[in-house]
């Protein structure tokens, strides 16, 4: 992979697709362990998204040997240049775009983001950061294609300096092979796609500097012992602020 190339490509299209990272036996064996996940957390009346989005947030707290999901050699590389070398992850979760049976009618119209065309970068002025501040890292453990629910996005729409949010109707789609790894700017326009009976399972997780605080309080949610050095410091383990001056003045730890 020349990094310096892939780089001018997400510059210029919004986005990479990296093929087949993934072997079609990886993927499977990680879904195995979601549906899991995802069976536990109904028994437990926890959030699961809805019918027709299926929403693992922190998808390593139960099976903590997921949350090496979140570092990949590859994208370490990229994320360095893109972001810097203390990026952290600001949000994850596992999706699966599909029409799901849910006996709990509490979920059936759970809130669910990522159904409406929205960016994930963030505004200041009403102007879009530039260069965008988030970077999503998406794990495509099913394909993608608009059959099976595959995101829609609008081409060259991350260079957009104002958010203009409407009913678009000219999309493509981020098509991606099972065990593929889609990098995506945070300003590029996007939107689930129309769920079907087909599974699409994906990991979605949302990067940013690590000044940026996360969604979740990672560092109360898993046990660092756990977790690799590389891990721990994508986790805001090595960028928690202080309790005062008298343990430290600075917020990074090198």
């Amino acid at each position: 992979m020349n990094i310096n190339s892939e780089i001018k490509s997400i510059k210029k299209n919004g986005y990479i697709v990296l093929q087949e990272v993934f072997s079609d036996k990886y993927c499977e064996n990680i879904i195995i362990k979601l549906e899991k996940i995802l069976k536990d957390r109904i028994k437990k009346n926890k959030y699961i998204g809805s019918k027709n989005t299926i929403v693992l947030y922190n998808y390593f707290i139960e099976n903590i040997s997921l949350a090496k999901l979140t570092y990949h050699p590859l994208v370490d590389q990229l994320l360095k240049k893109l972001i810097d070398k203390d990026y952290v992850l600001i949000s994850a979760a596992a999706r699966n775009k599909t029409n799901f049976n849910l006996k709990n009618k509490k979920f059936n119209n759970a809130k669910v983001s990522g159904n409406k065309w929205h960016t994930d970068n963030r505004y200041l002025g009403g102007d879009a950061l530039k260069p965008s501040i988030n970077y999503f890292v998406i794990i495509a453990l099913d394909d993608f294609t608009k059959d099976n629910g595959g995101t829609k996005f609008i081409p060259k729409s991350h260079l957009n300096k104002k958010k203009i949010i409407k009913d678009y109707k000219n999309f493509s789609y981020l098509n991606a092979k099972k065990g593929s790894i889609i990098i995506m700017d945070s300003n590029l326009l996007h939107i689930a796609g129309i769920p079907s009976e087909k599974r699409r399972w994906s990991i979605f997780n949302l990067y940013s500097p690590w000044f940026v605080k996360p969604y979740f309080q990672f560092t109360n949610l898993v046990d660092k012992k756990k977790l690799s050095s590389k891990i721990r410091k994508i986790l805001h383990f090595n960028s928690i602020p202080p309790l005062d001056y008298n343990k430290r003045i600075t917020t990074l730890i090198k």
